[in-house]
């Protein structure tokens, strides 16, 4: 599989802009962060200096948490595949909730997974690269999921085509706001109104990563009623 060729001069502007961005960002950030650091051994500190620099490191590892955004968008840019591989989507799925067990169980969600019989696929493409797909998708059904809620991952297998969907019971998006779900720092007007970190990039980044390997993603949303993401691959089975 070769990397797309983009004939729009923008989407090359902006794909460069974030390439190097991402890279230049981390020695100011580096430096930074450790002159703050080297300030707070102060011990002759007021309570009130010490606080202030406290409250700057918090907005450094903000900037920082940004900054590596951007670097795996810009990993996601140059991704390059063709060899074909097996994957066990079963164990993959499962490793990906294992690692967000912590994260469900602190808003008392609950996972429930339906799988076809088969459950091997074969693709042109590093089943990482599959992991951080779904890790993103999950990771964003659980902040926006509501507390006791669901998420339900699904796959469905053929000769042809590997089918995954993921839906959570949670904050949903406007109808109106459905064509912007996965455009760069896109957050629903609605989730900008609760205590939930974001940059609007995770969706962005996934359908930016789907659309290199050749996929297709698709989101679907009501209000209040939760979303449902399902992506699709073709398998070389």
């Amino acid at each position: 599989m070769t990397k797309k060729e983009k004939t729009d001069p923008s989407e090359k502007s902006k794909d460069l802009f974030i390439s190097i961005a991402s890279h230049k960002l981390f020695t100011p950030i580096t430096v930074i962060k450790l002159r703050i650091e080297l300030l707070l051994n102060d011990r002759s500190l007021t309570k009130s200096v010490r606080g202030q620099l406290n409250e700057t490191l918090k907005s450094v590892a903000k900037l920082e948490d940004f900054a590596n955004v951007l670097l795996r968008i810009s990993d996601v840019i140059e991704v390059k595949d063709d060899d074909i591989r097996e994957i066990n989507v079963k164990k993959l799925i499962t490793a990906v909730i294992s690692d967000f067990t912590d994260t469900a169980m602190q808003k008392k969600i609950k996972f429930k997974i339906d799988y076809d019989k088969n459950t091997l696929i074969k693709v042109n493409f590093k089943d990482s690269y599959l992991r951080y797909i779904l890790s993103s998708i999950i990771e964003n059904s659980i902040k926006y999921g509501k507390d006791g809620g669901h998420i339900n991952v699904e796959c469905s297998i053929s000769n042809k085509k590997v089918n995954i969907s993921v839906a959570d019971d949670g904050a949903g998006i406007p109808e109106n706001e459905l064509n912007m779900l996965f455009r760069s720092f896109f957050r629903g007007t609605n989730v900008q109104k609760l205590d939930v970190n974001g940059y609007g990039l995770s969706l962005y980044t996934v359908k930016l990563l789907v659309d290199r390997l050749g996929g297709k993603i698709r989101g679907e949303s009501r209000e209040s009623a939760g979303t449902k993401f399902t992506i699709e691959f073709k398998n070389n089975s």
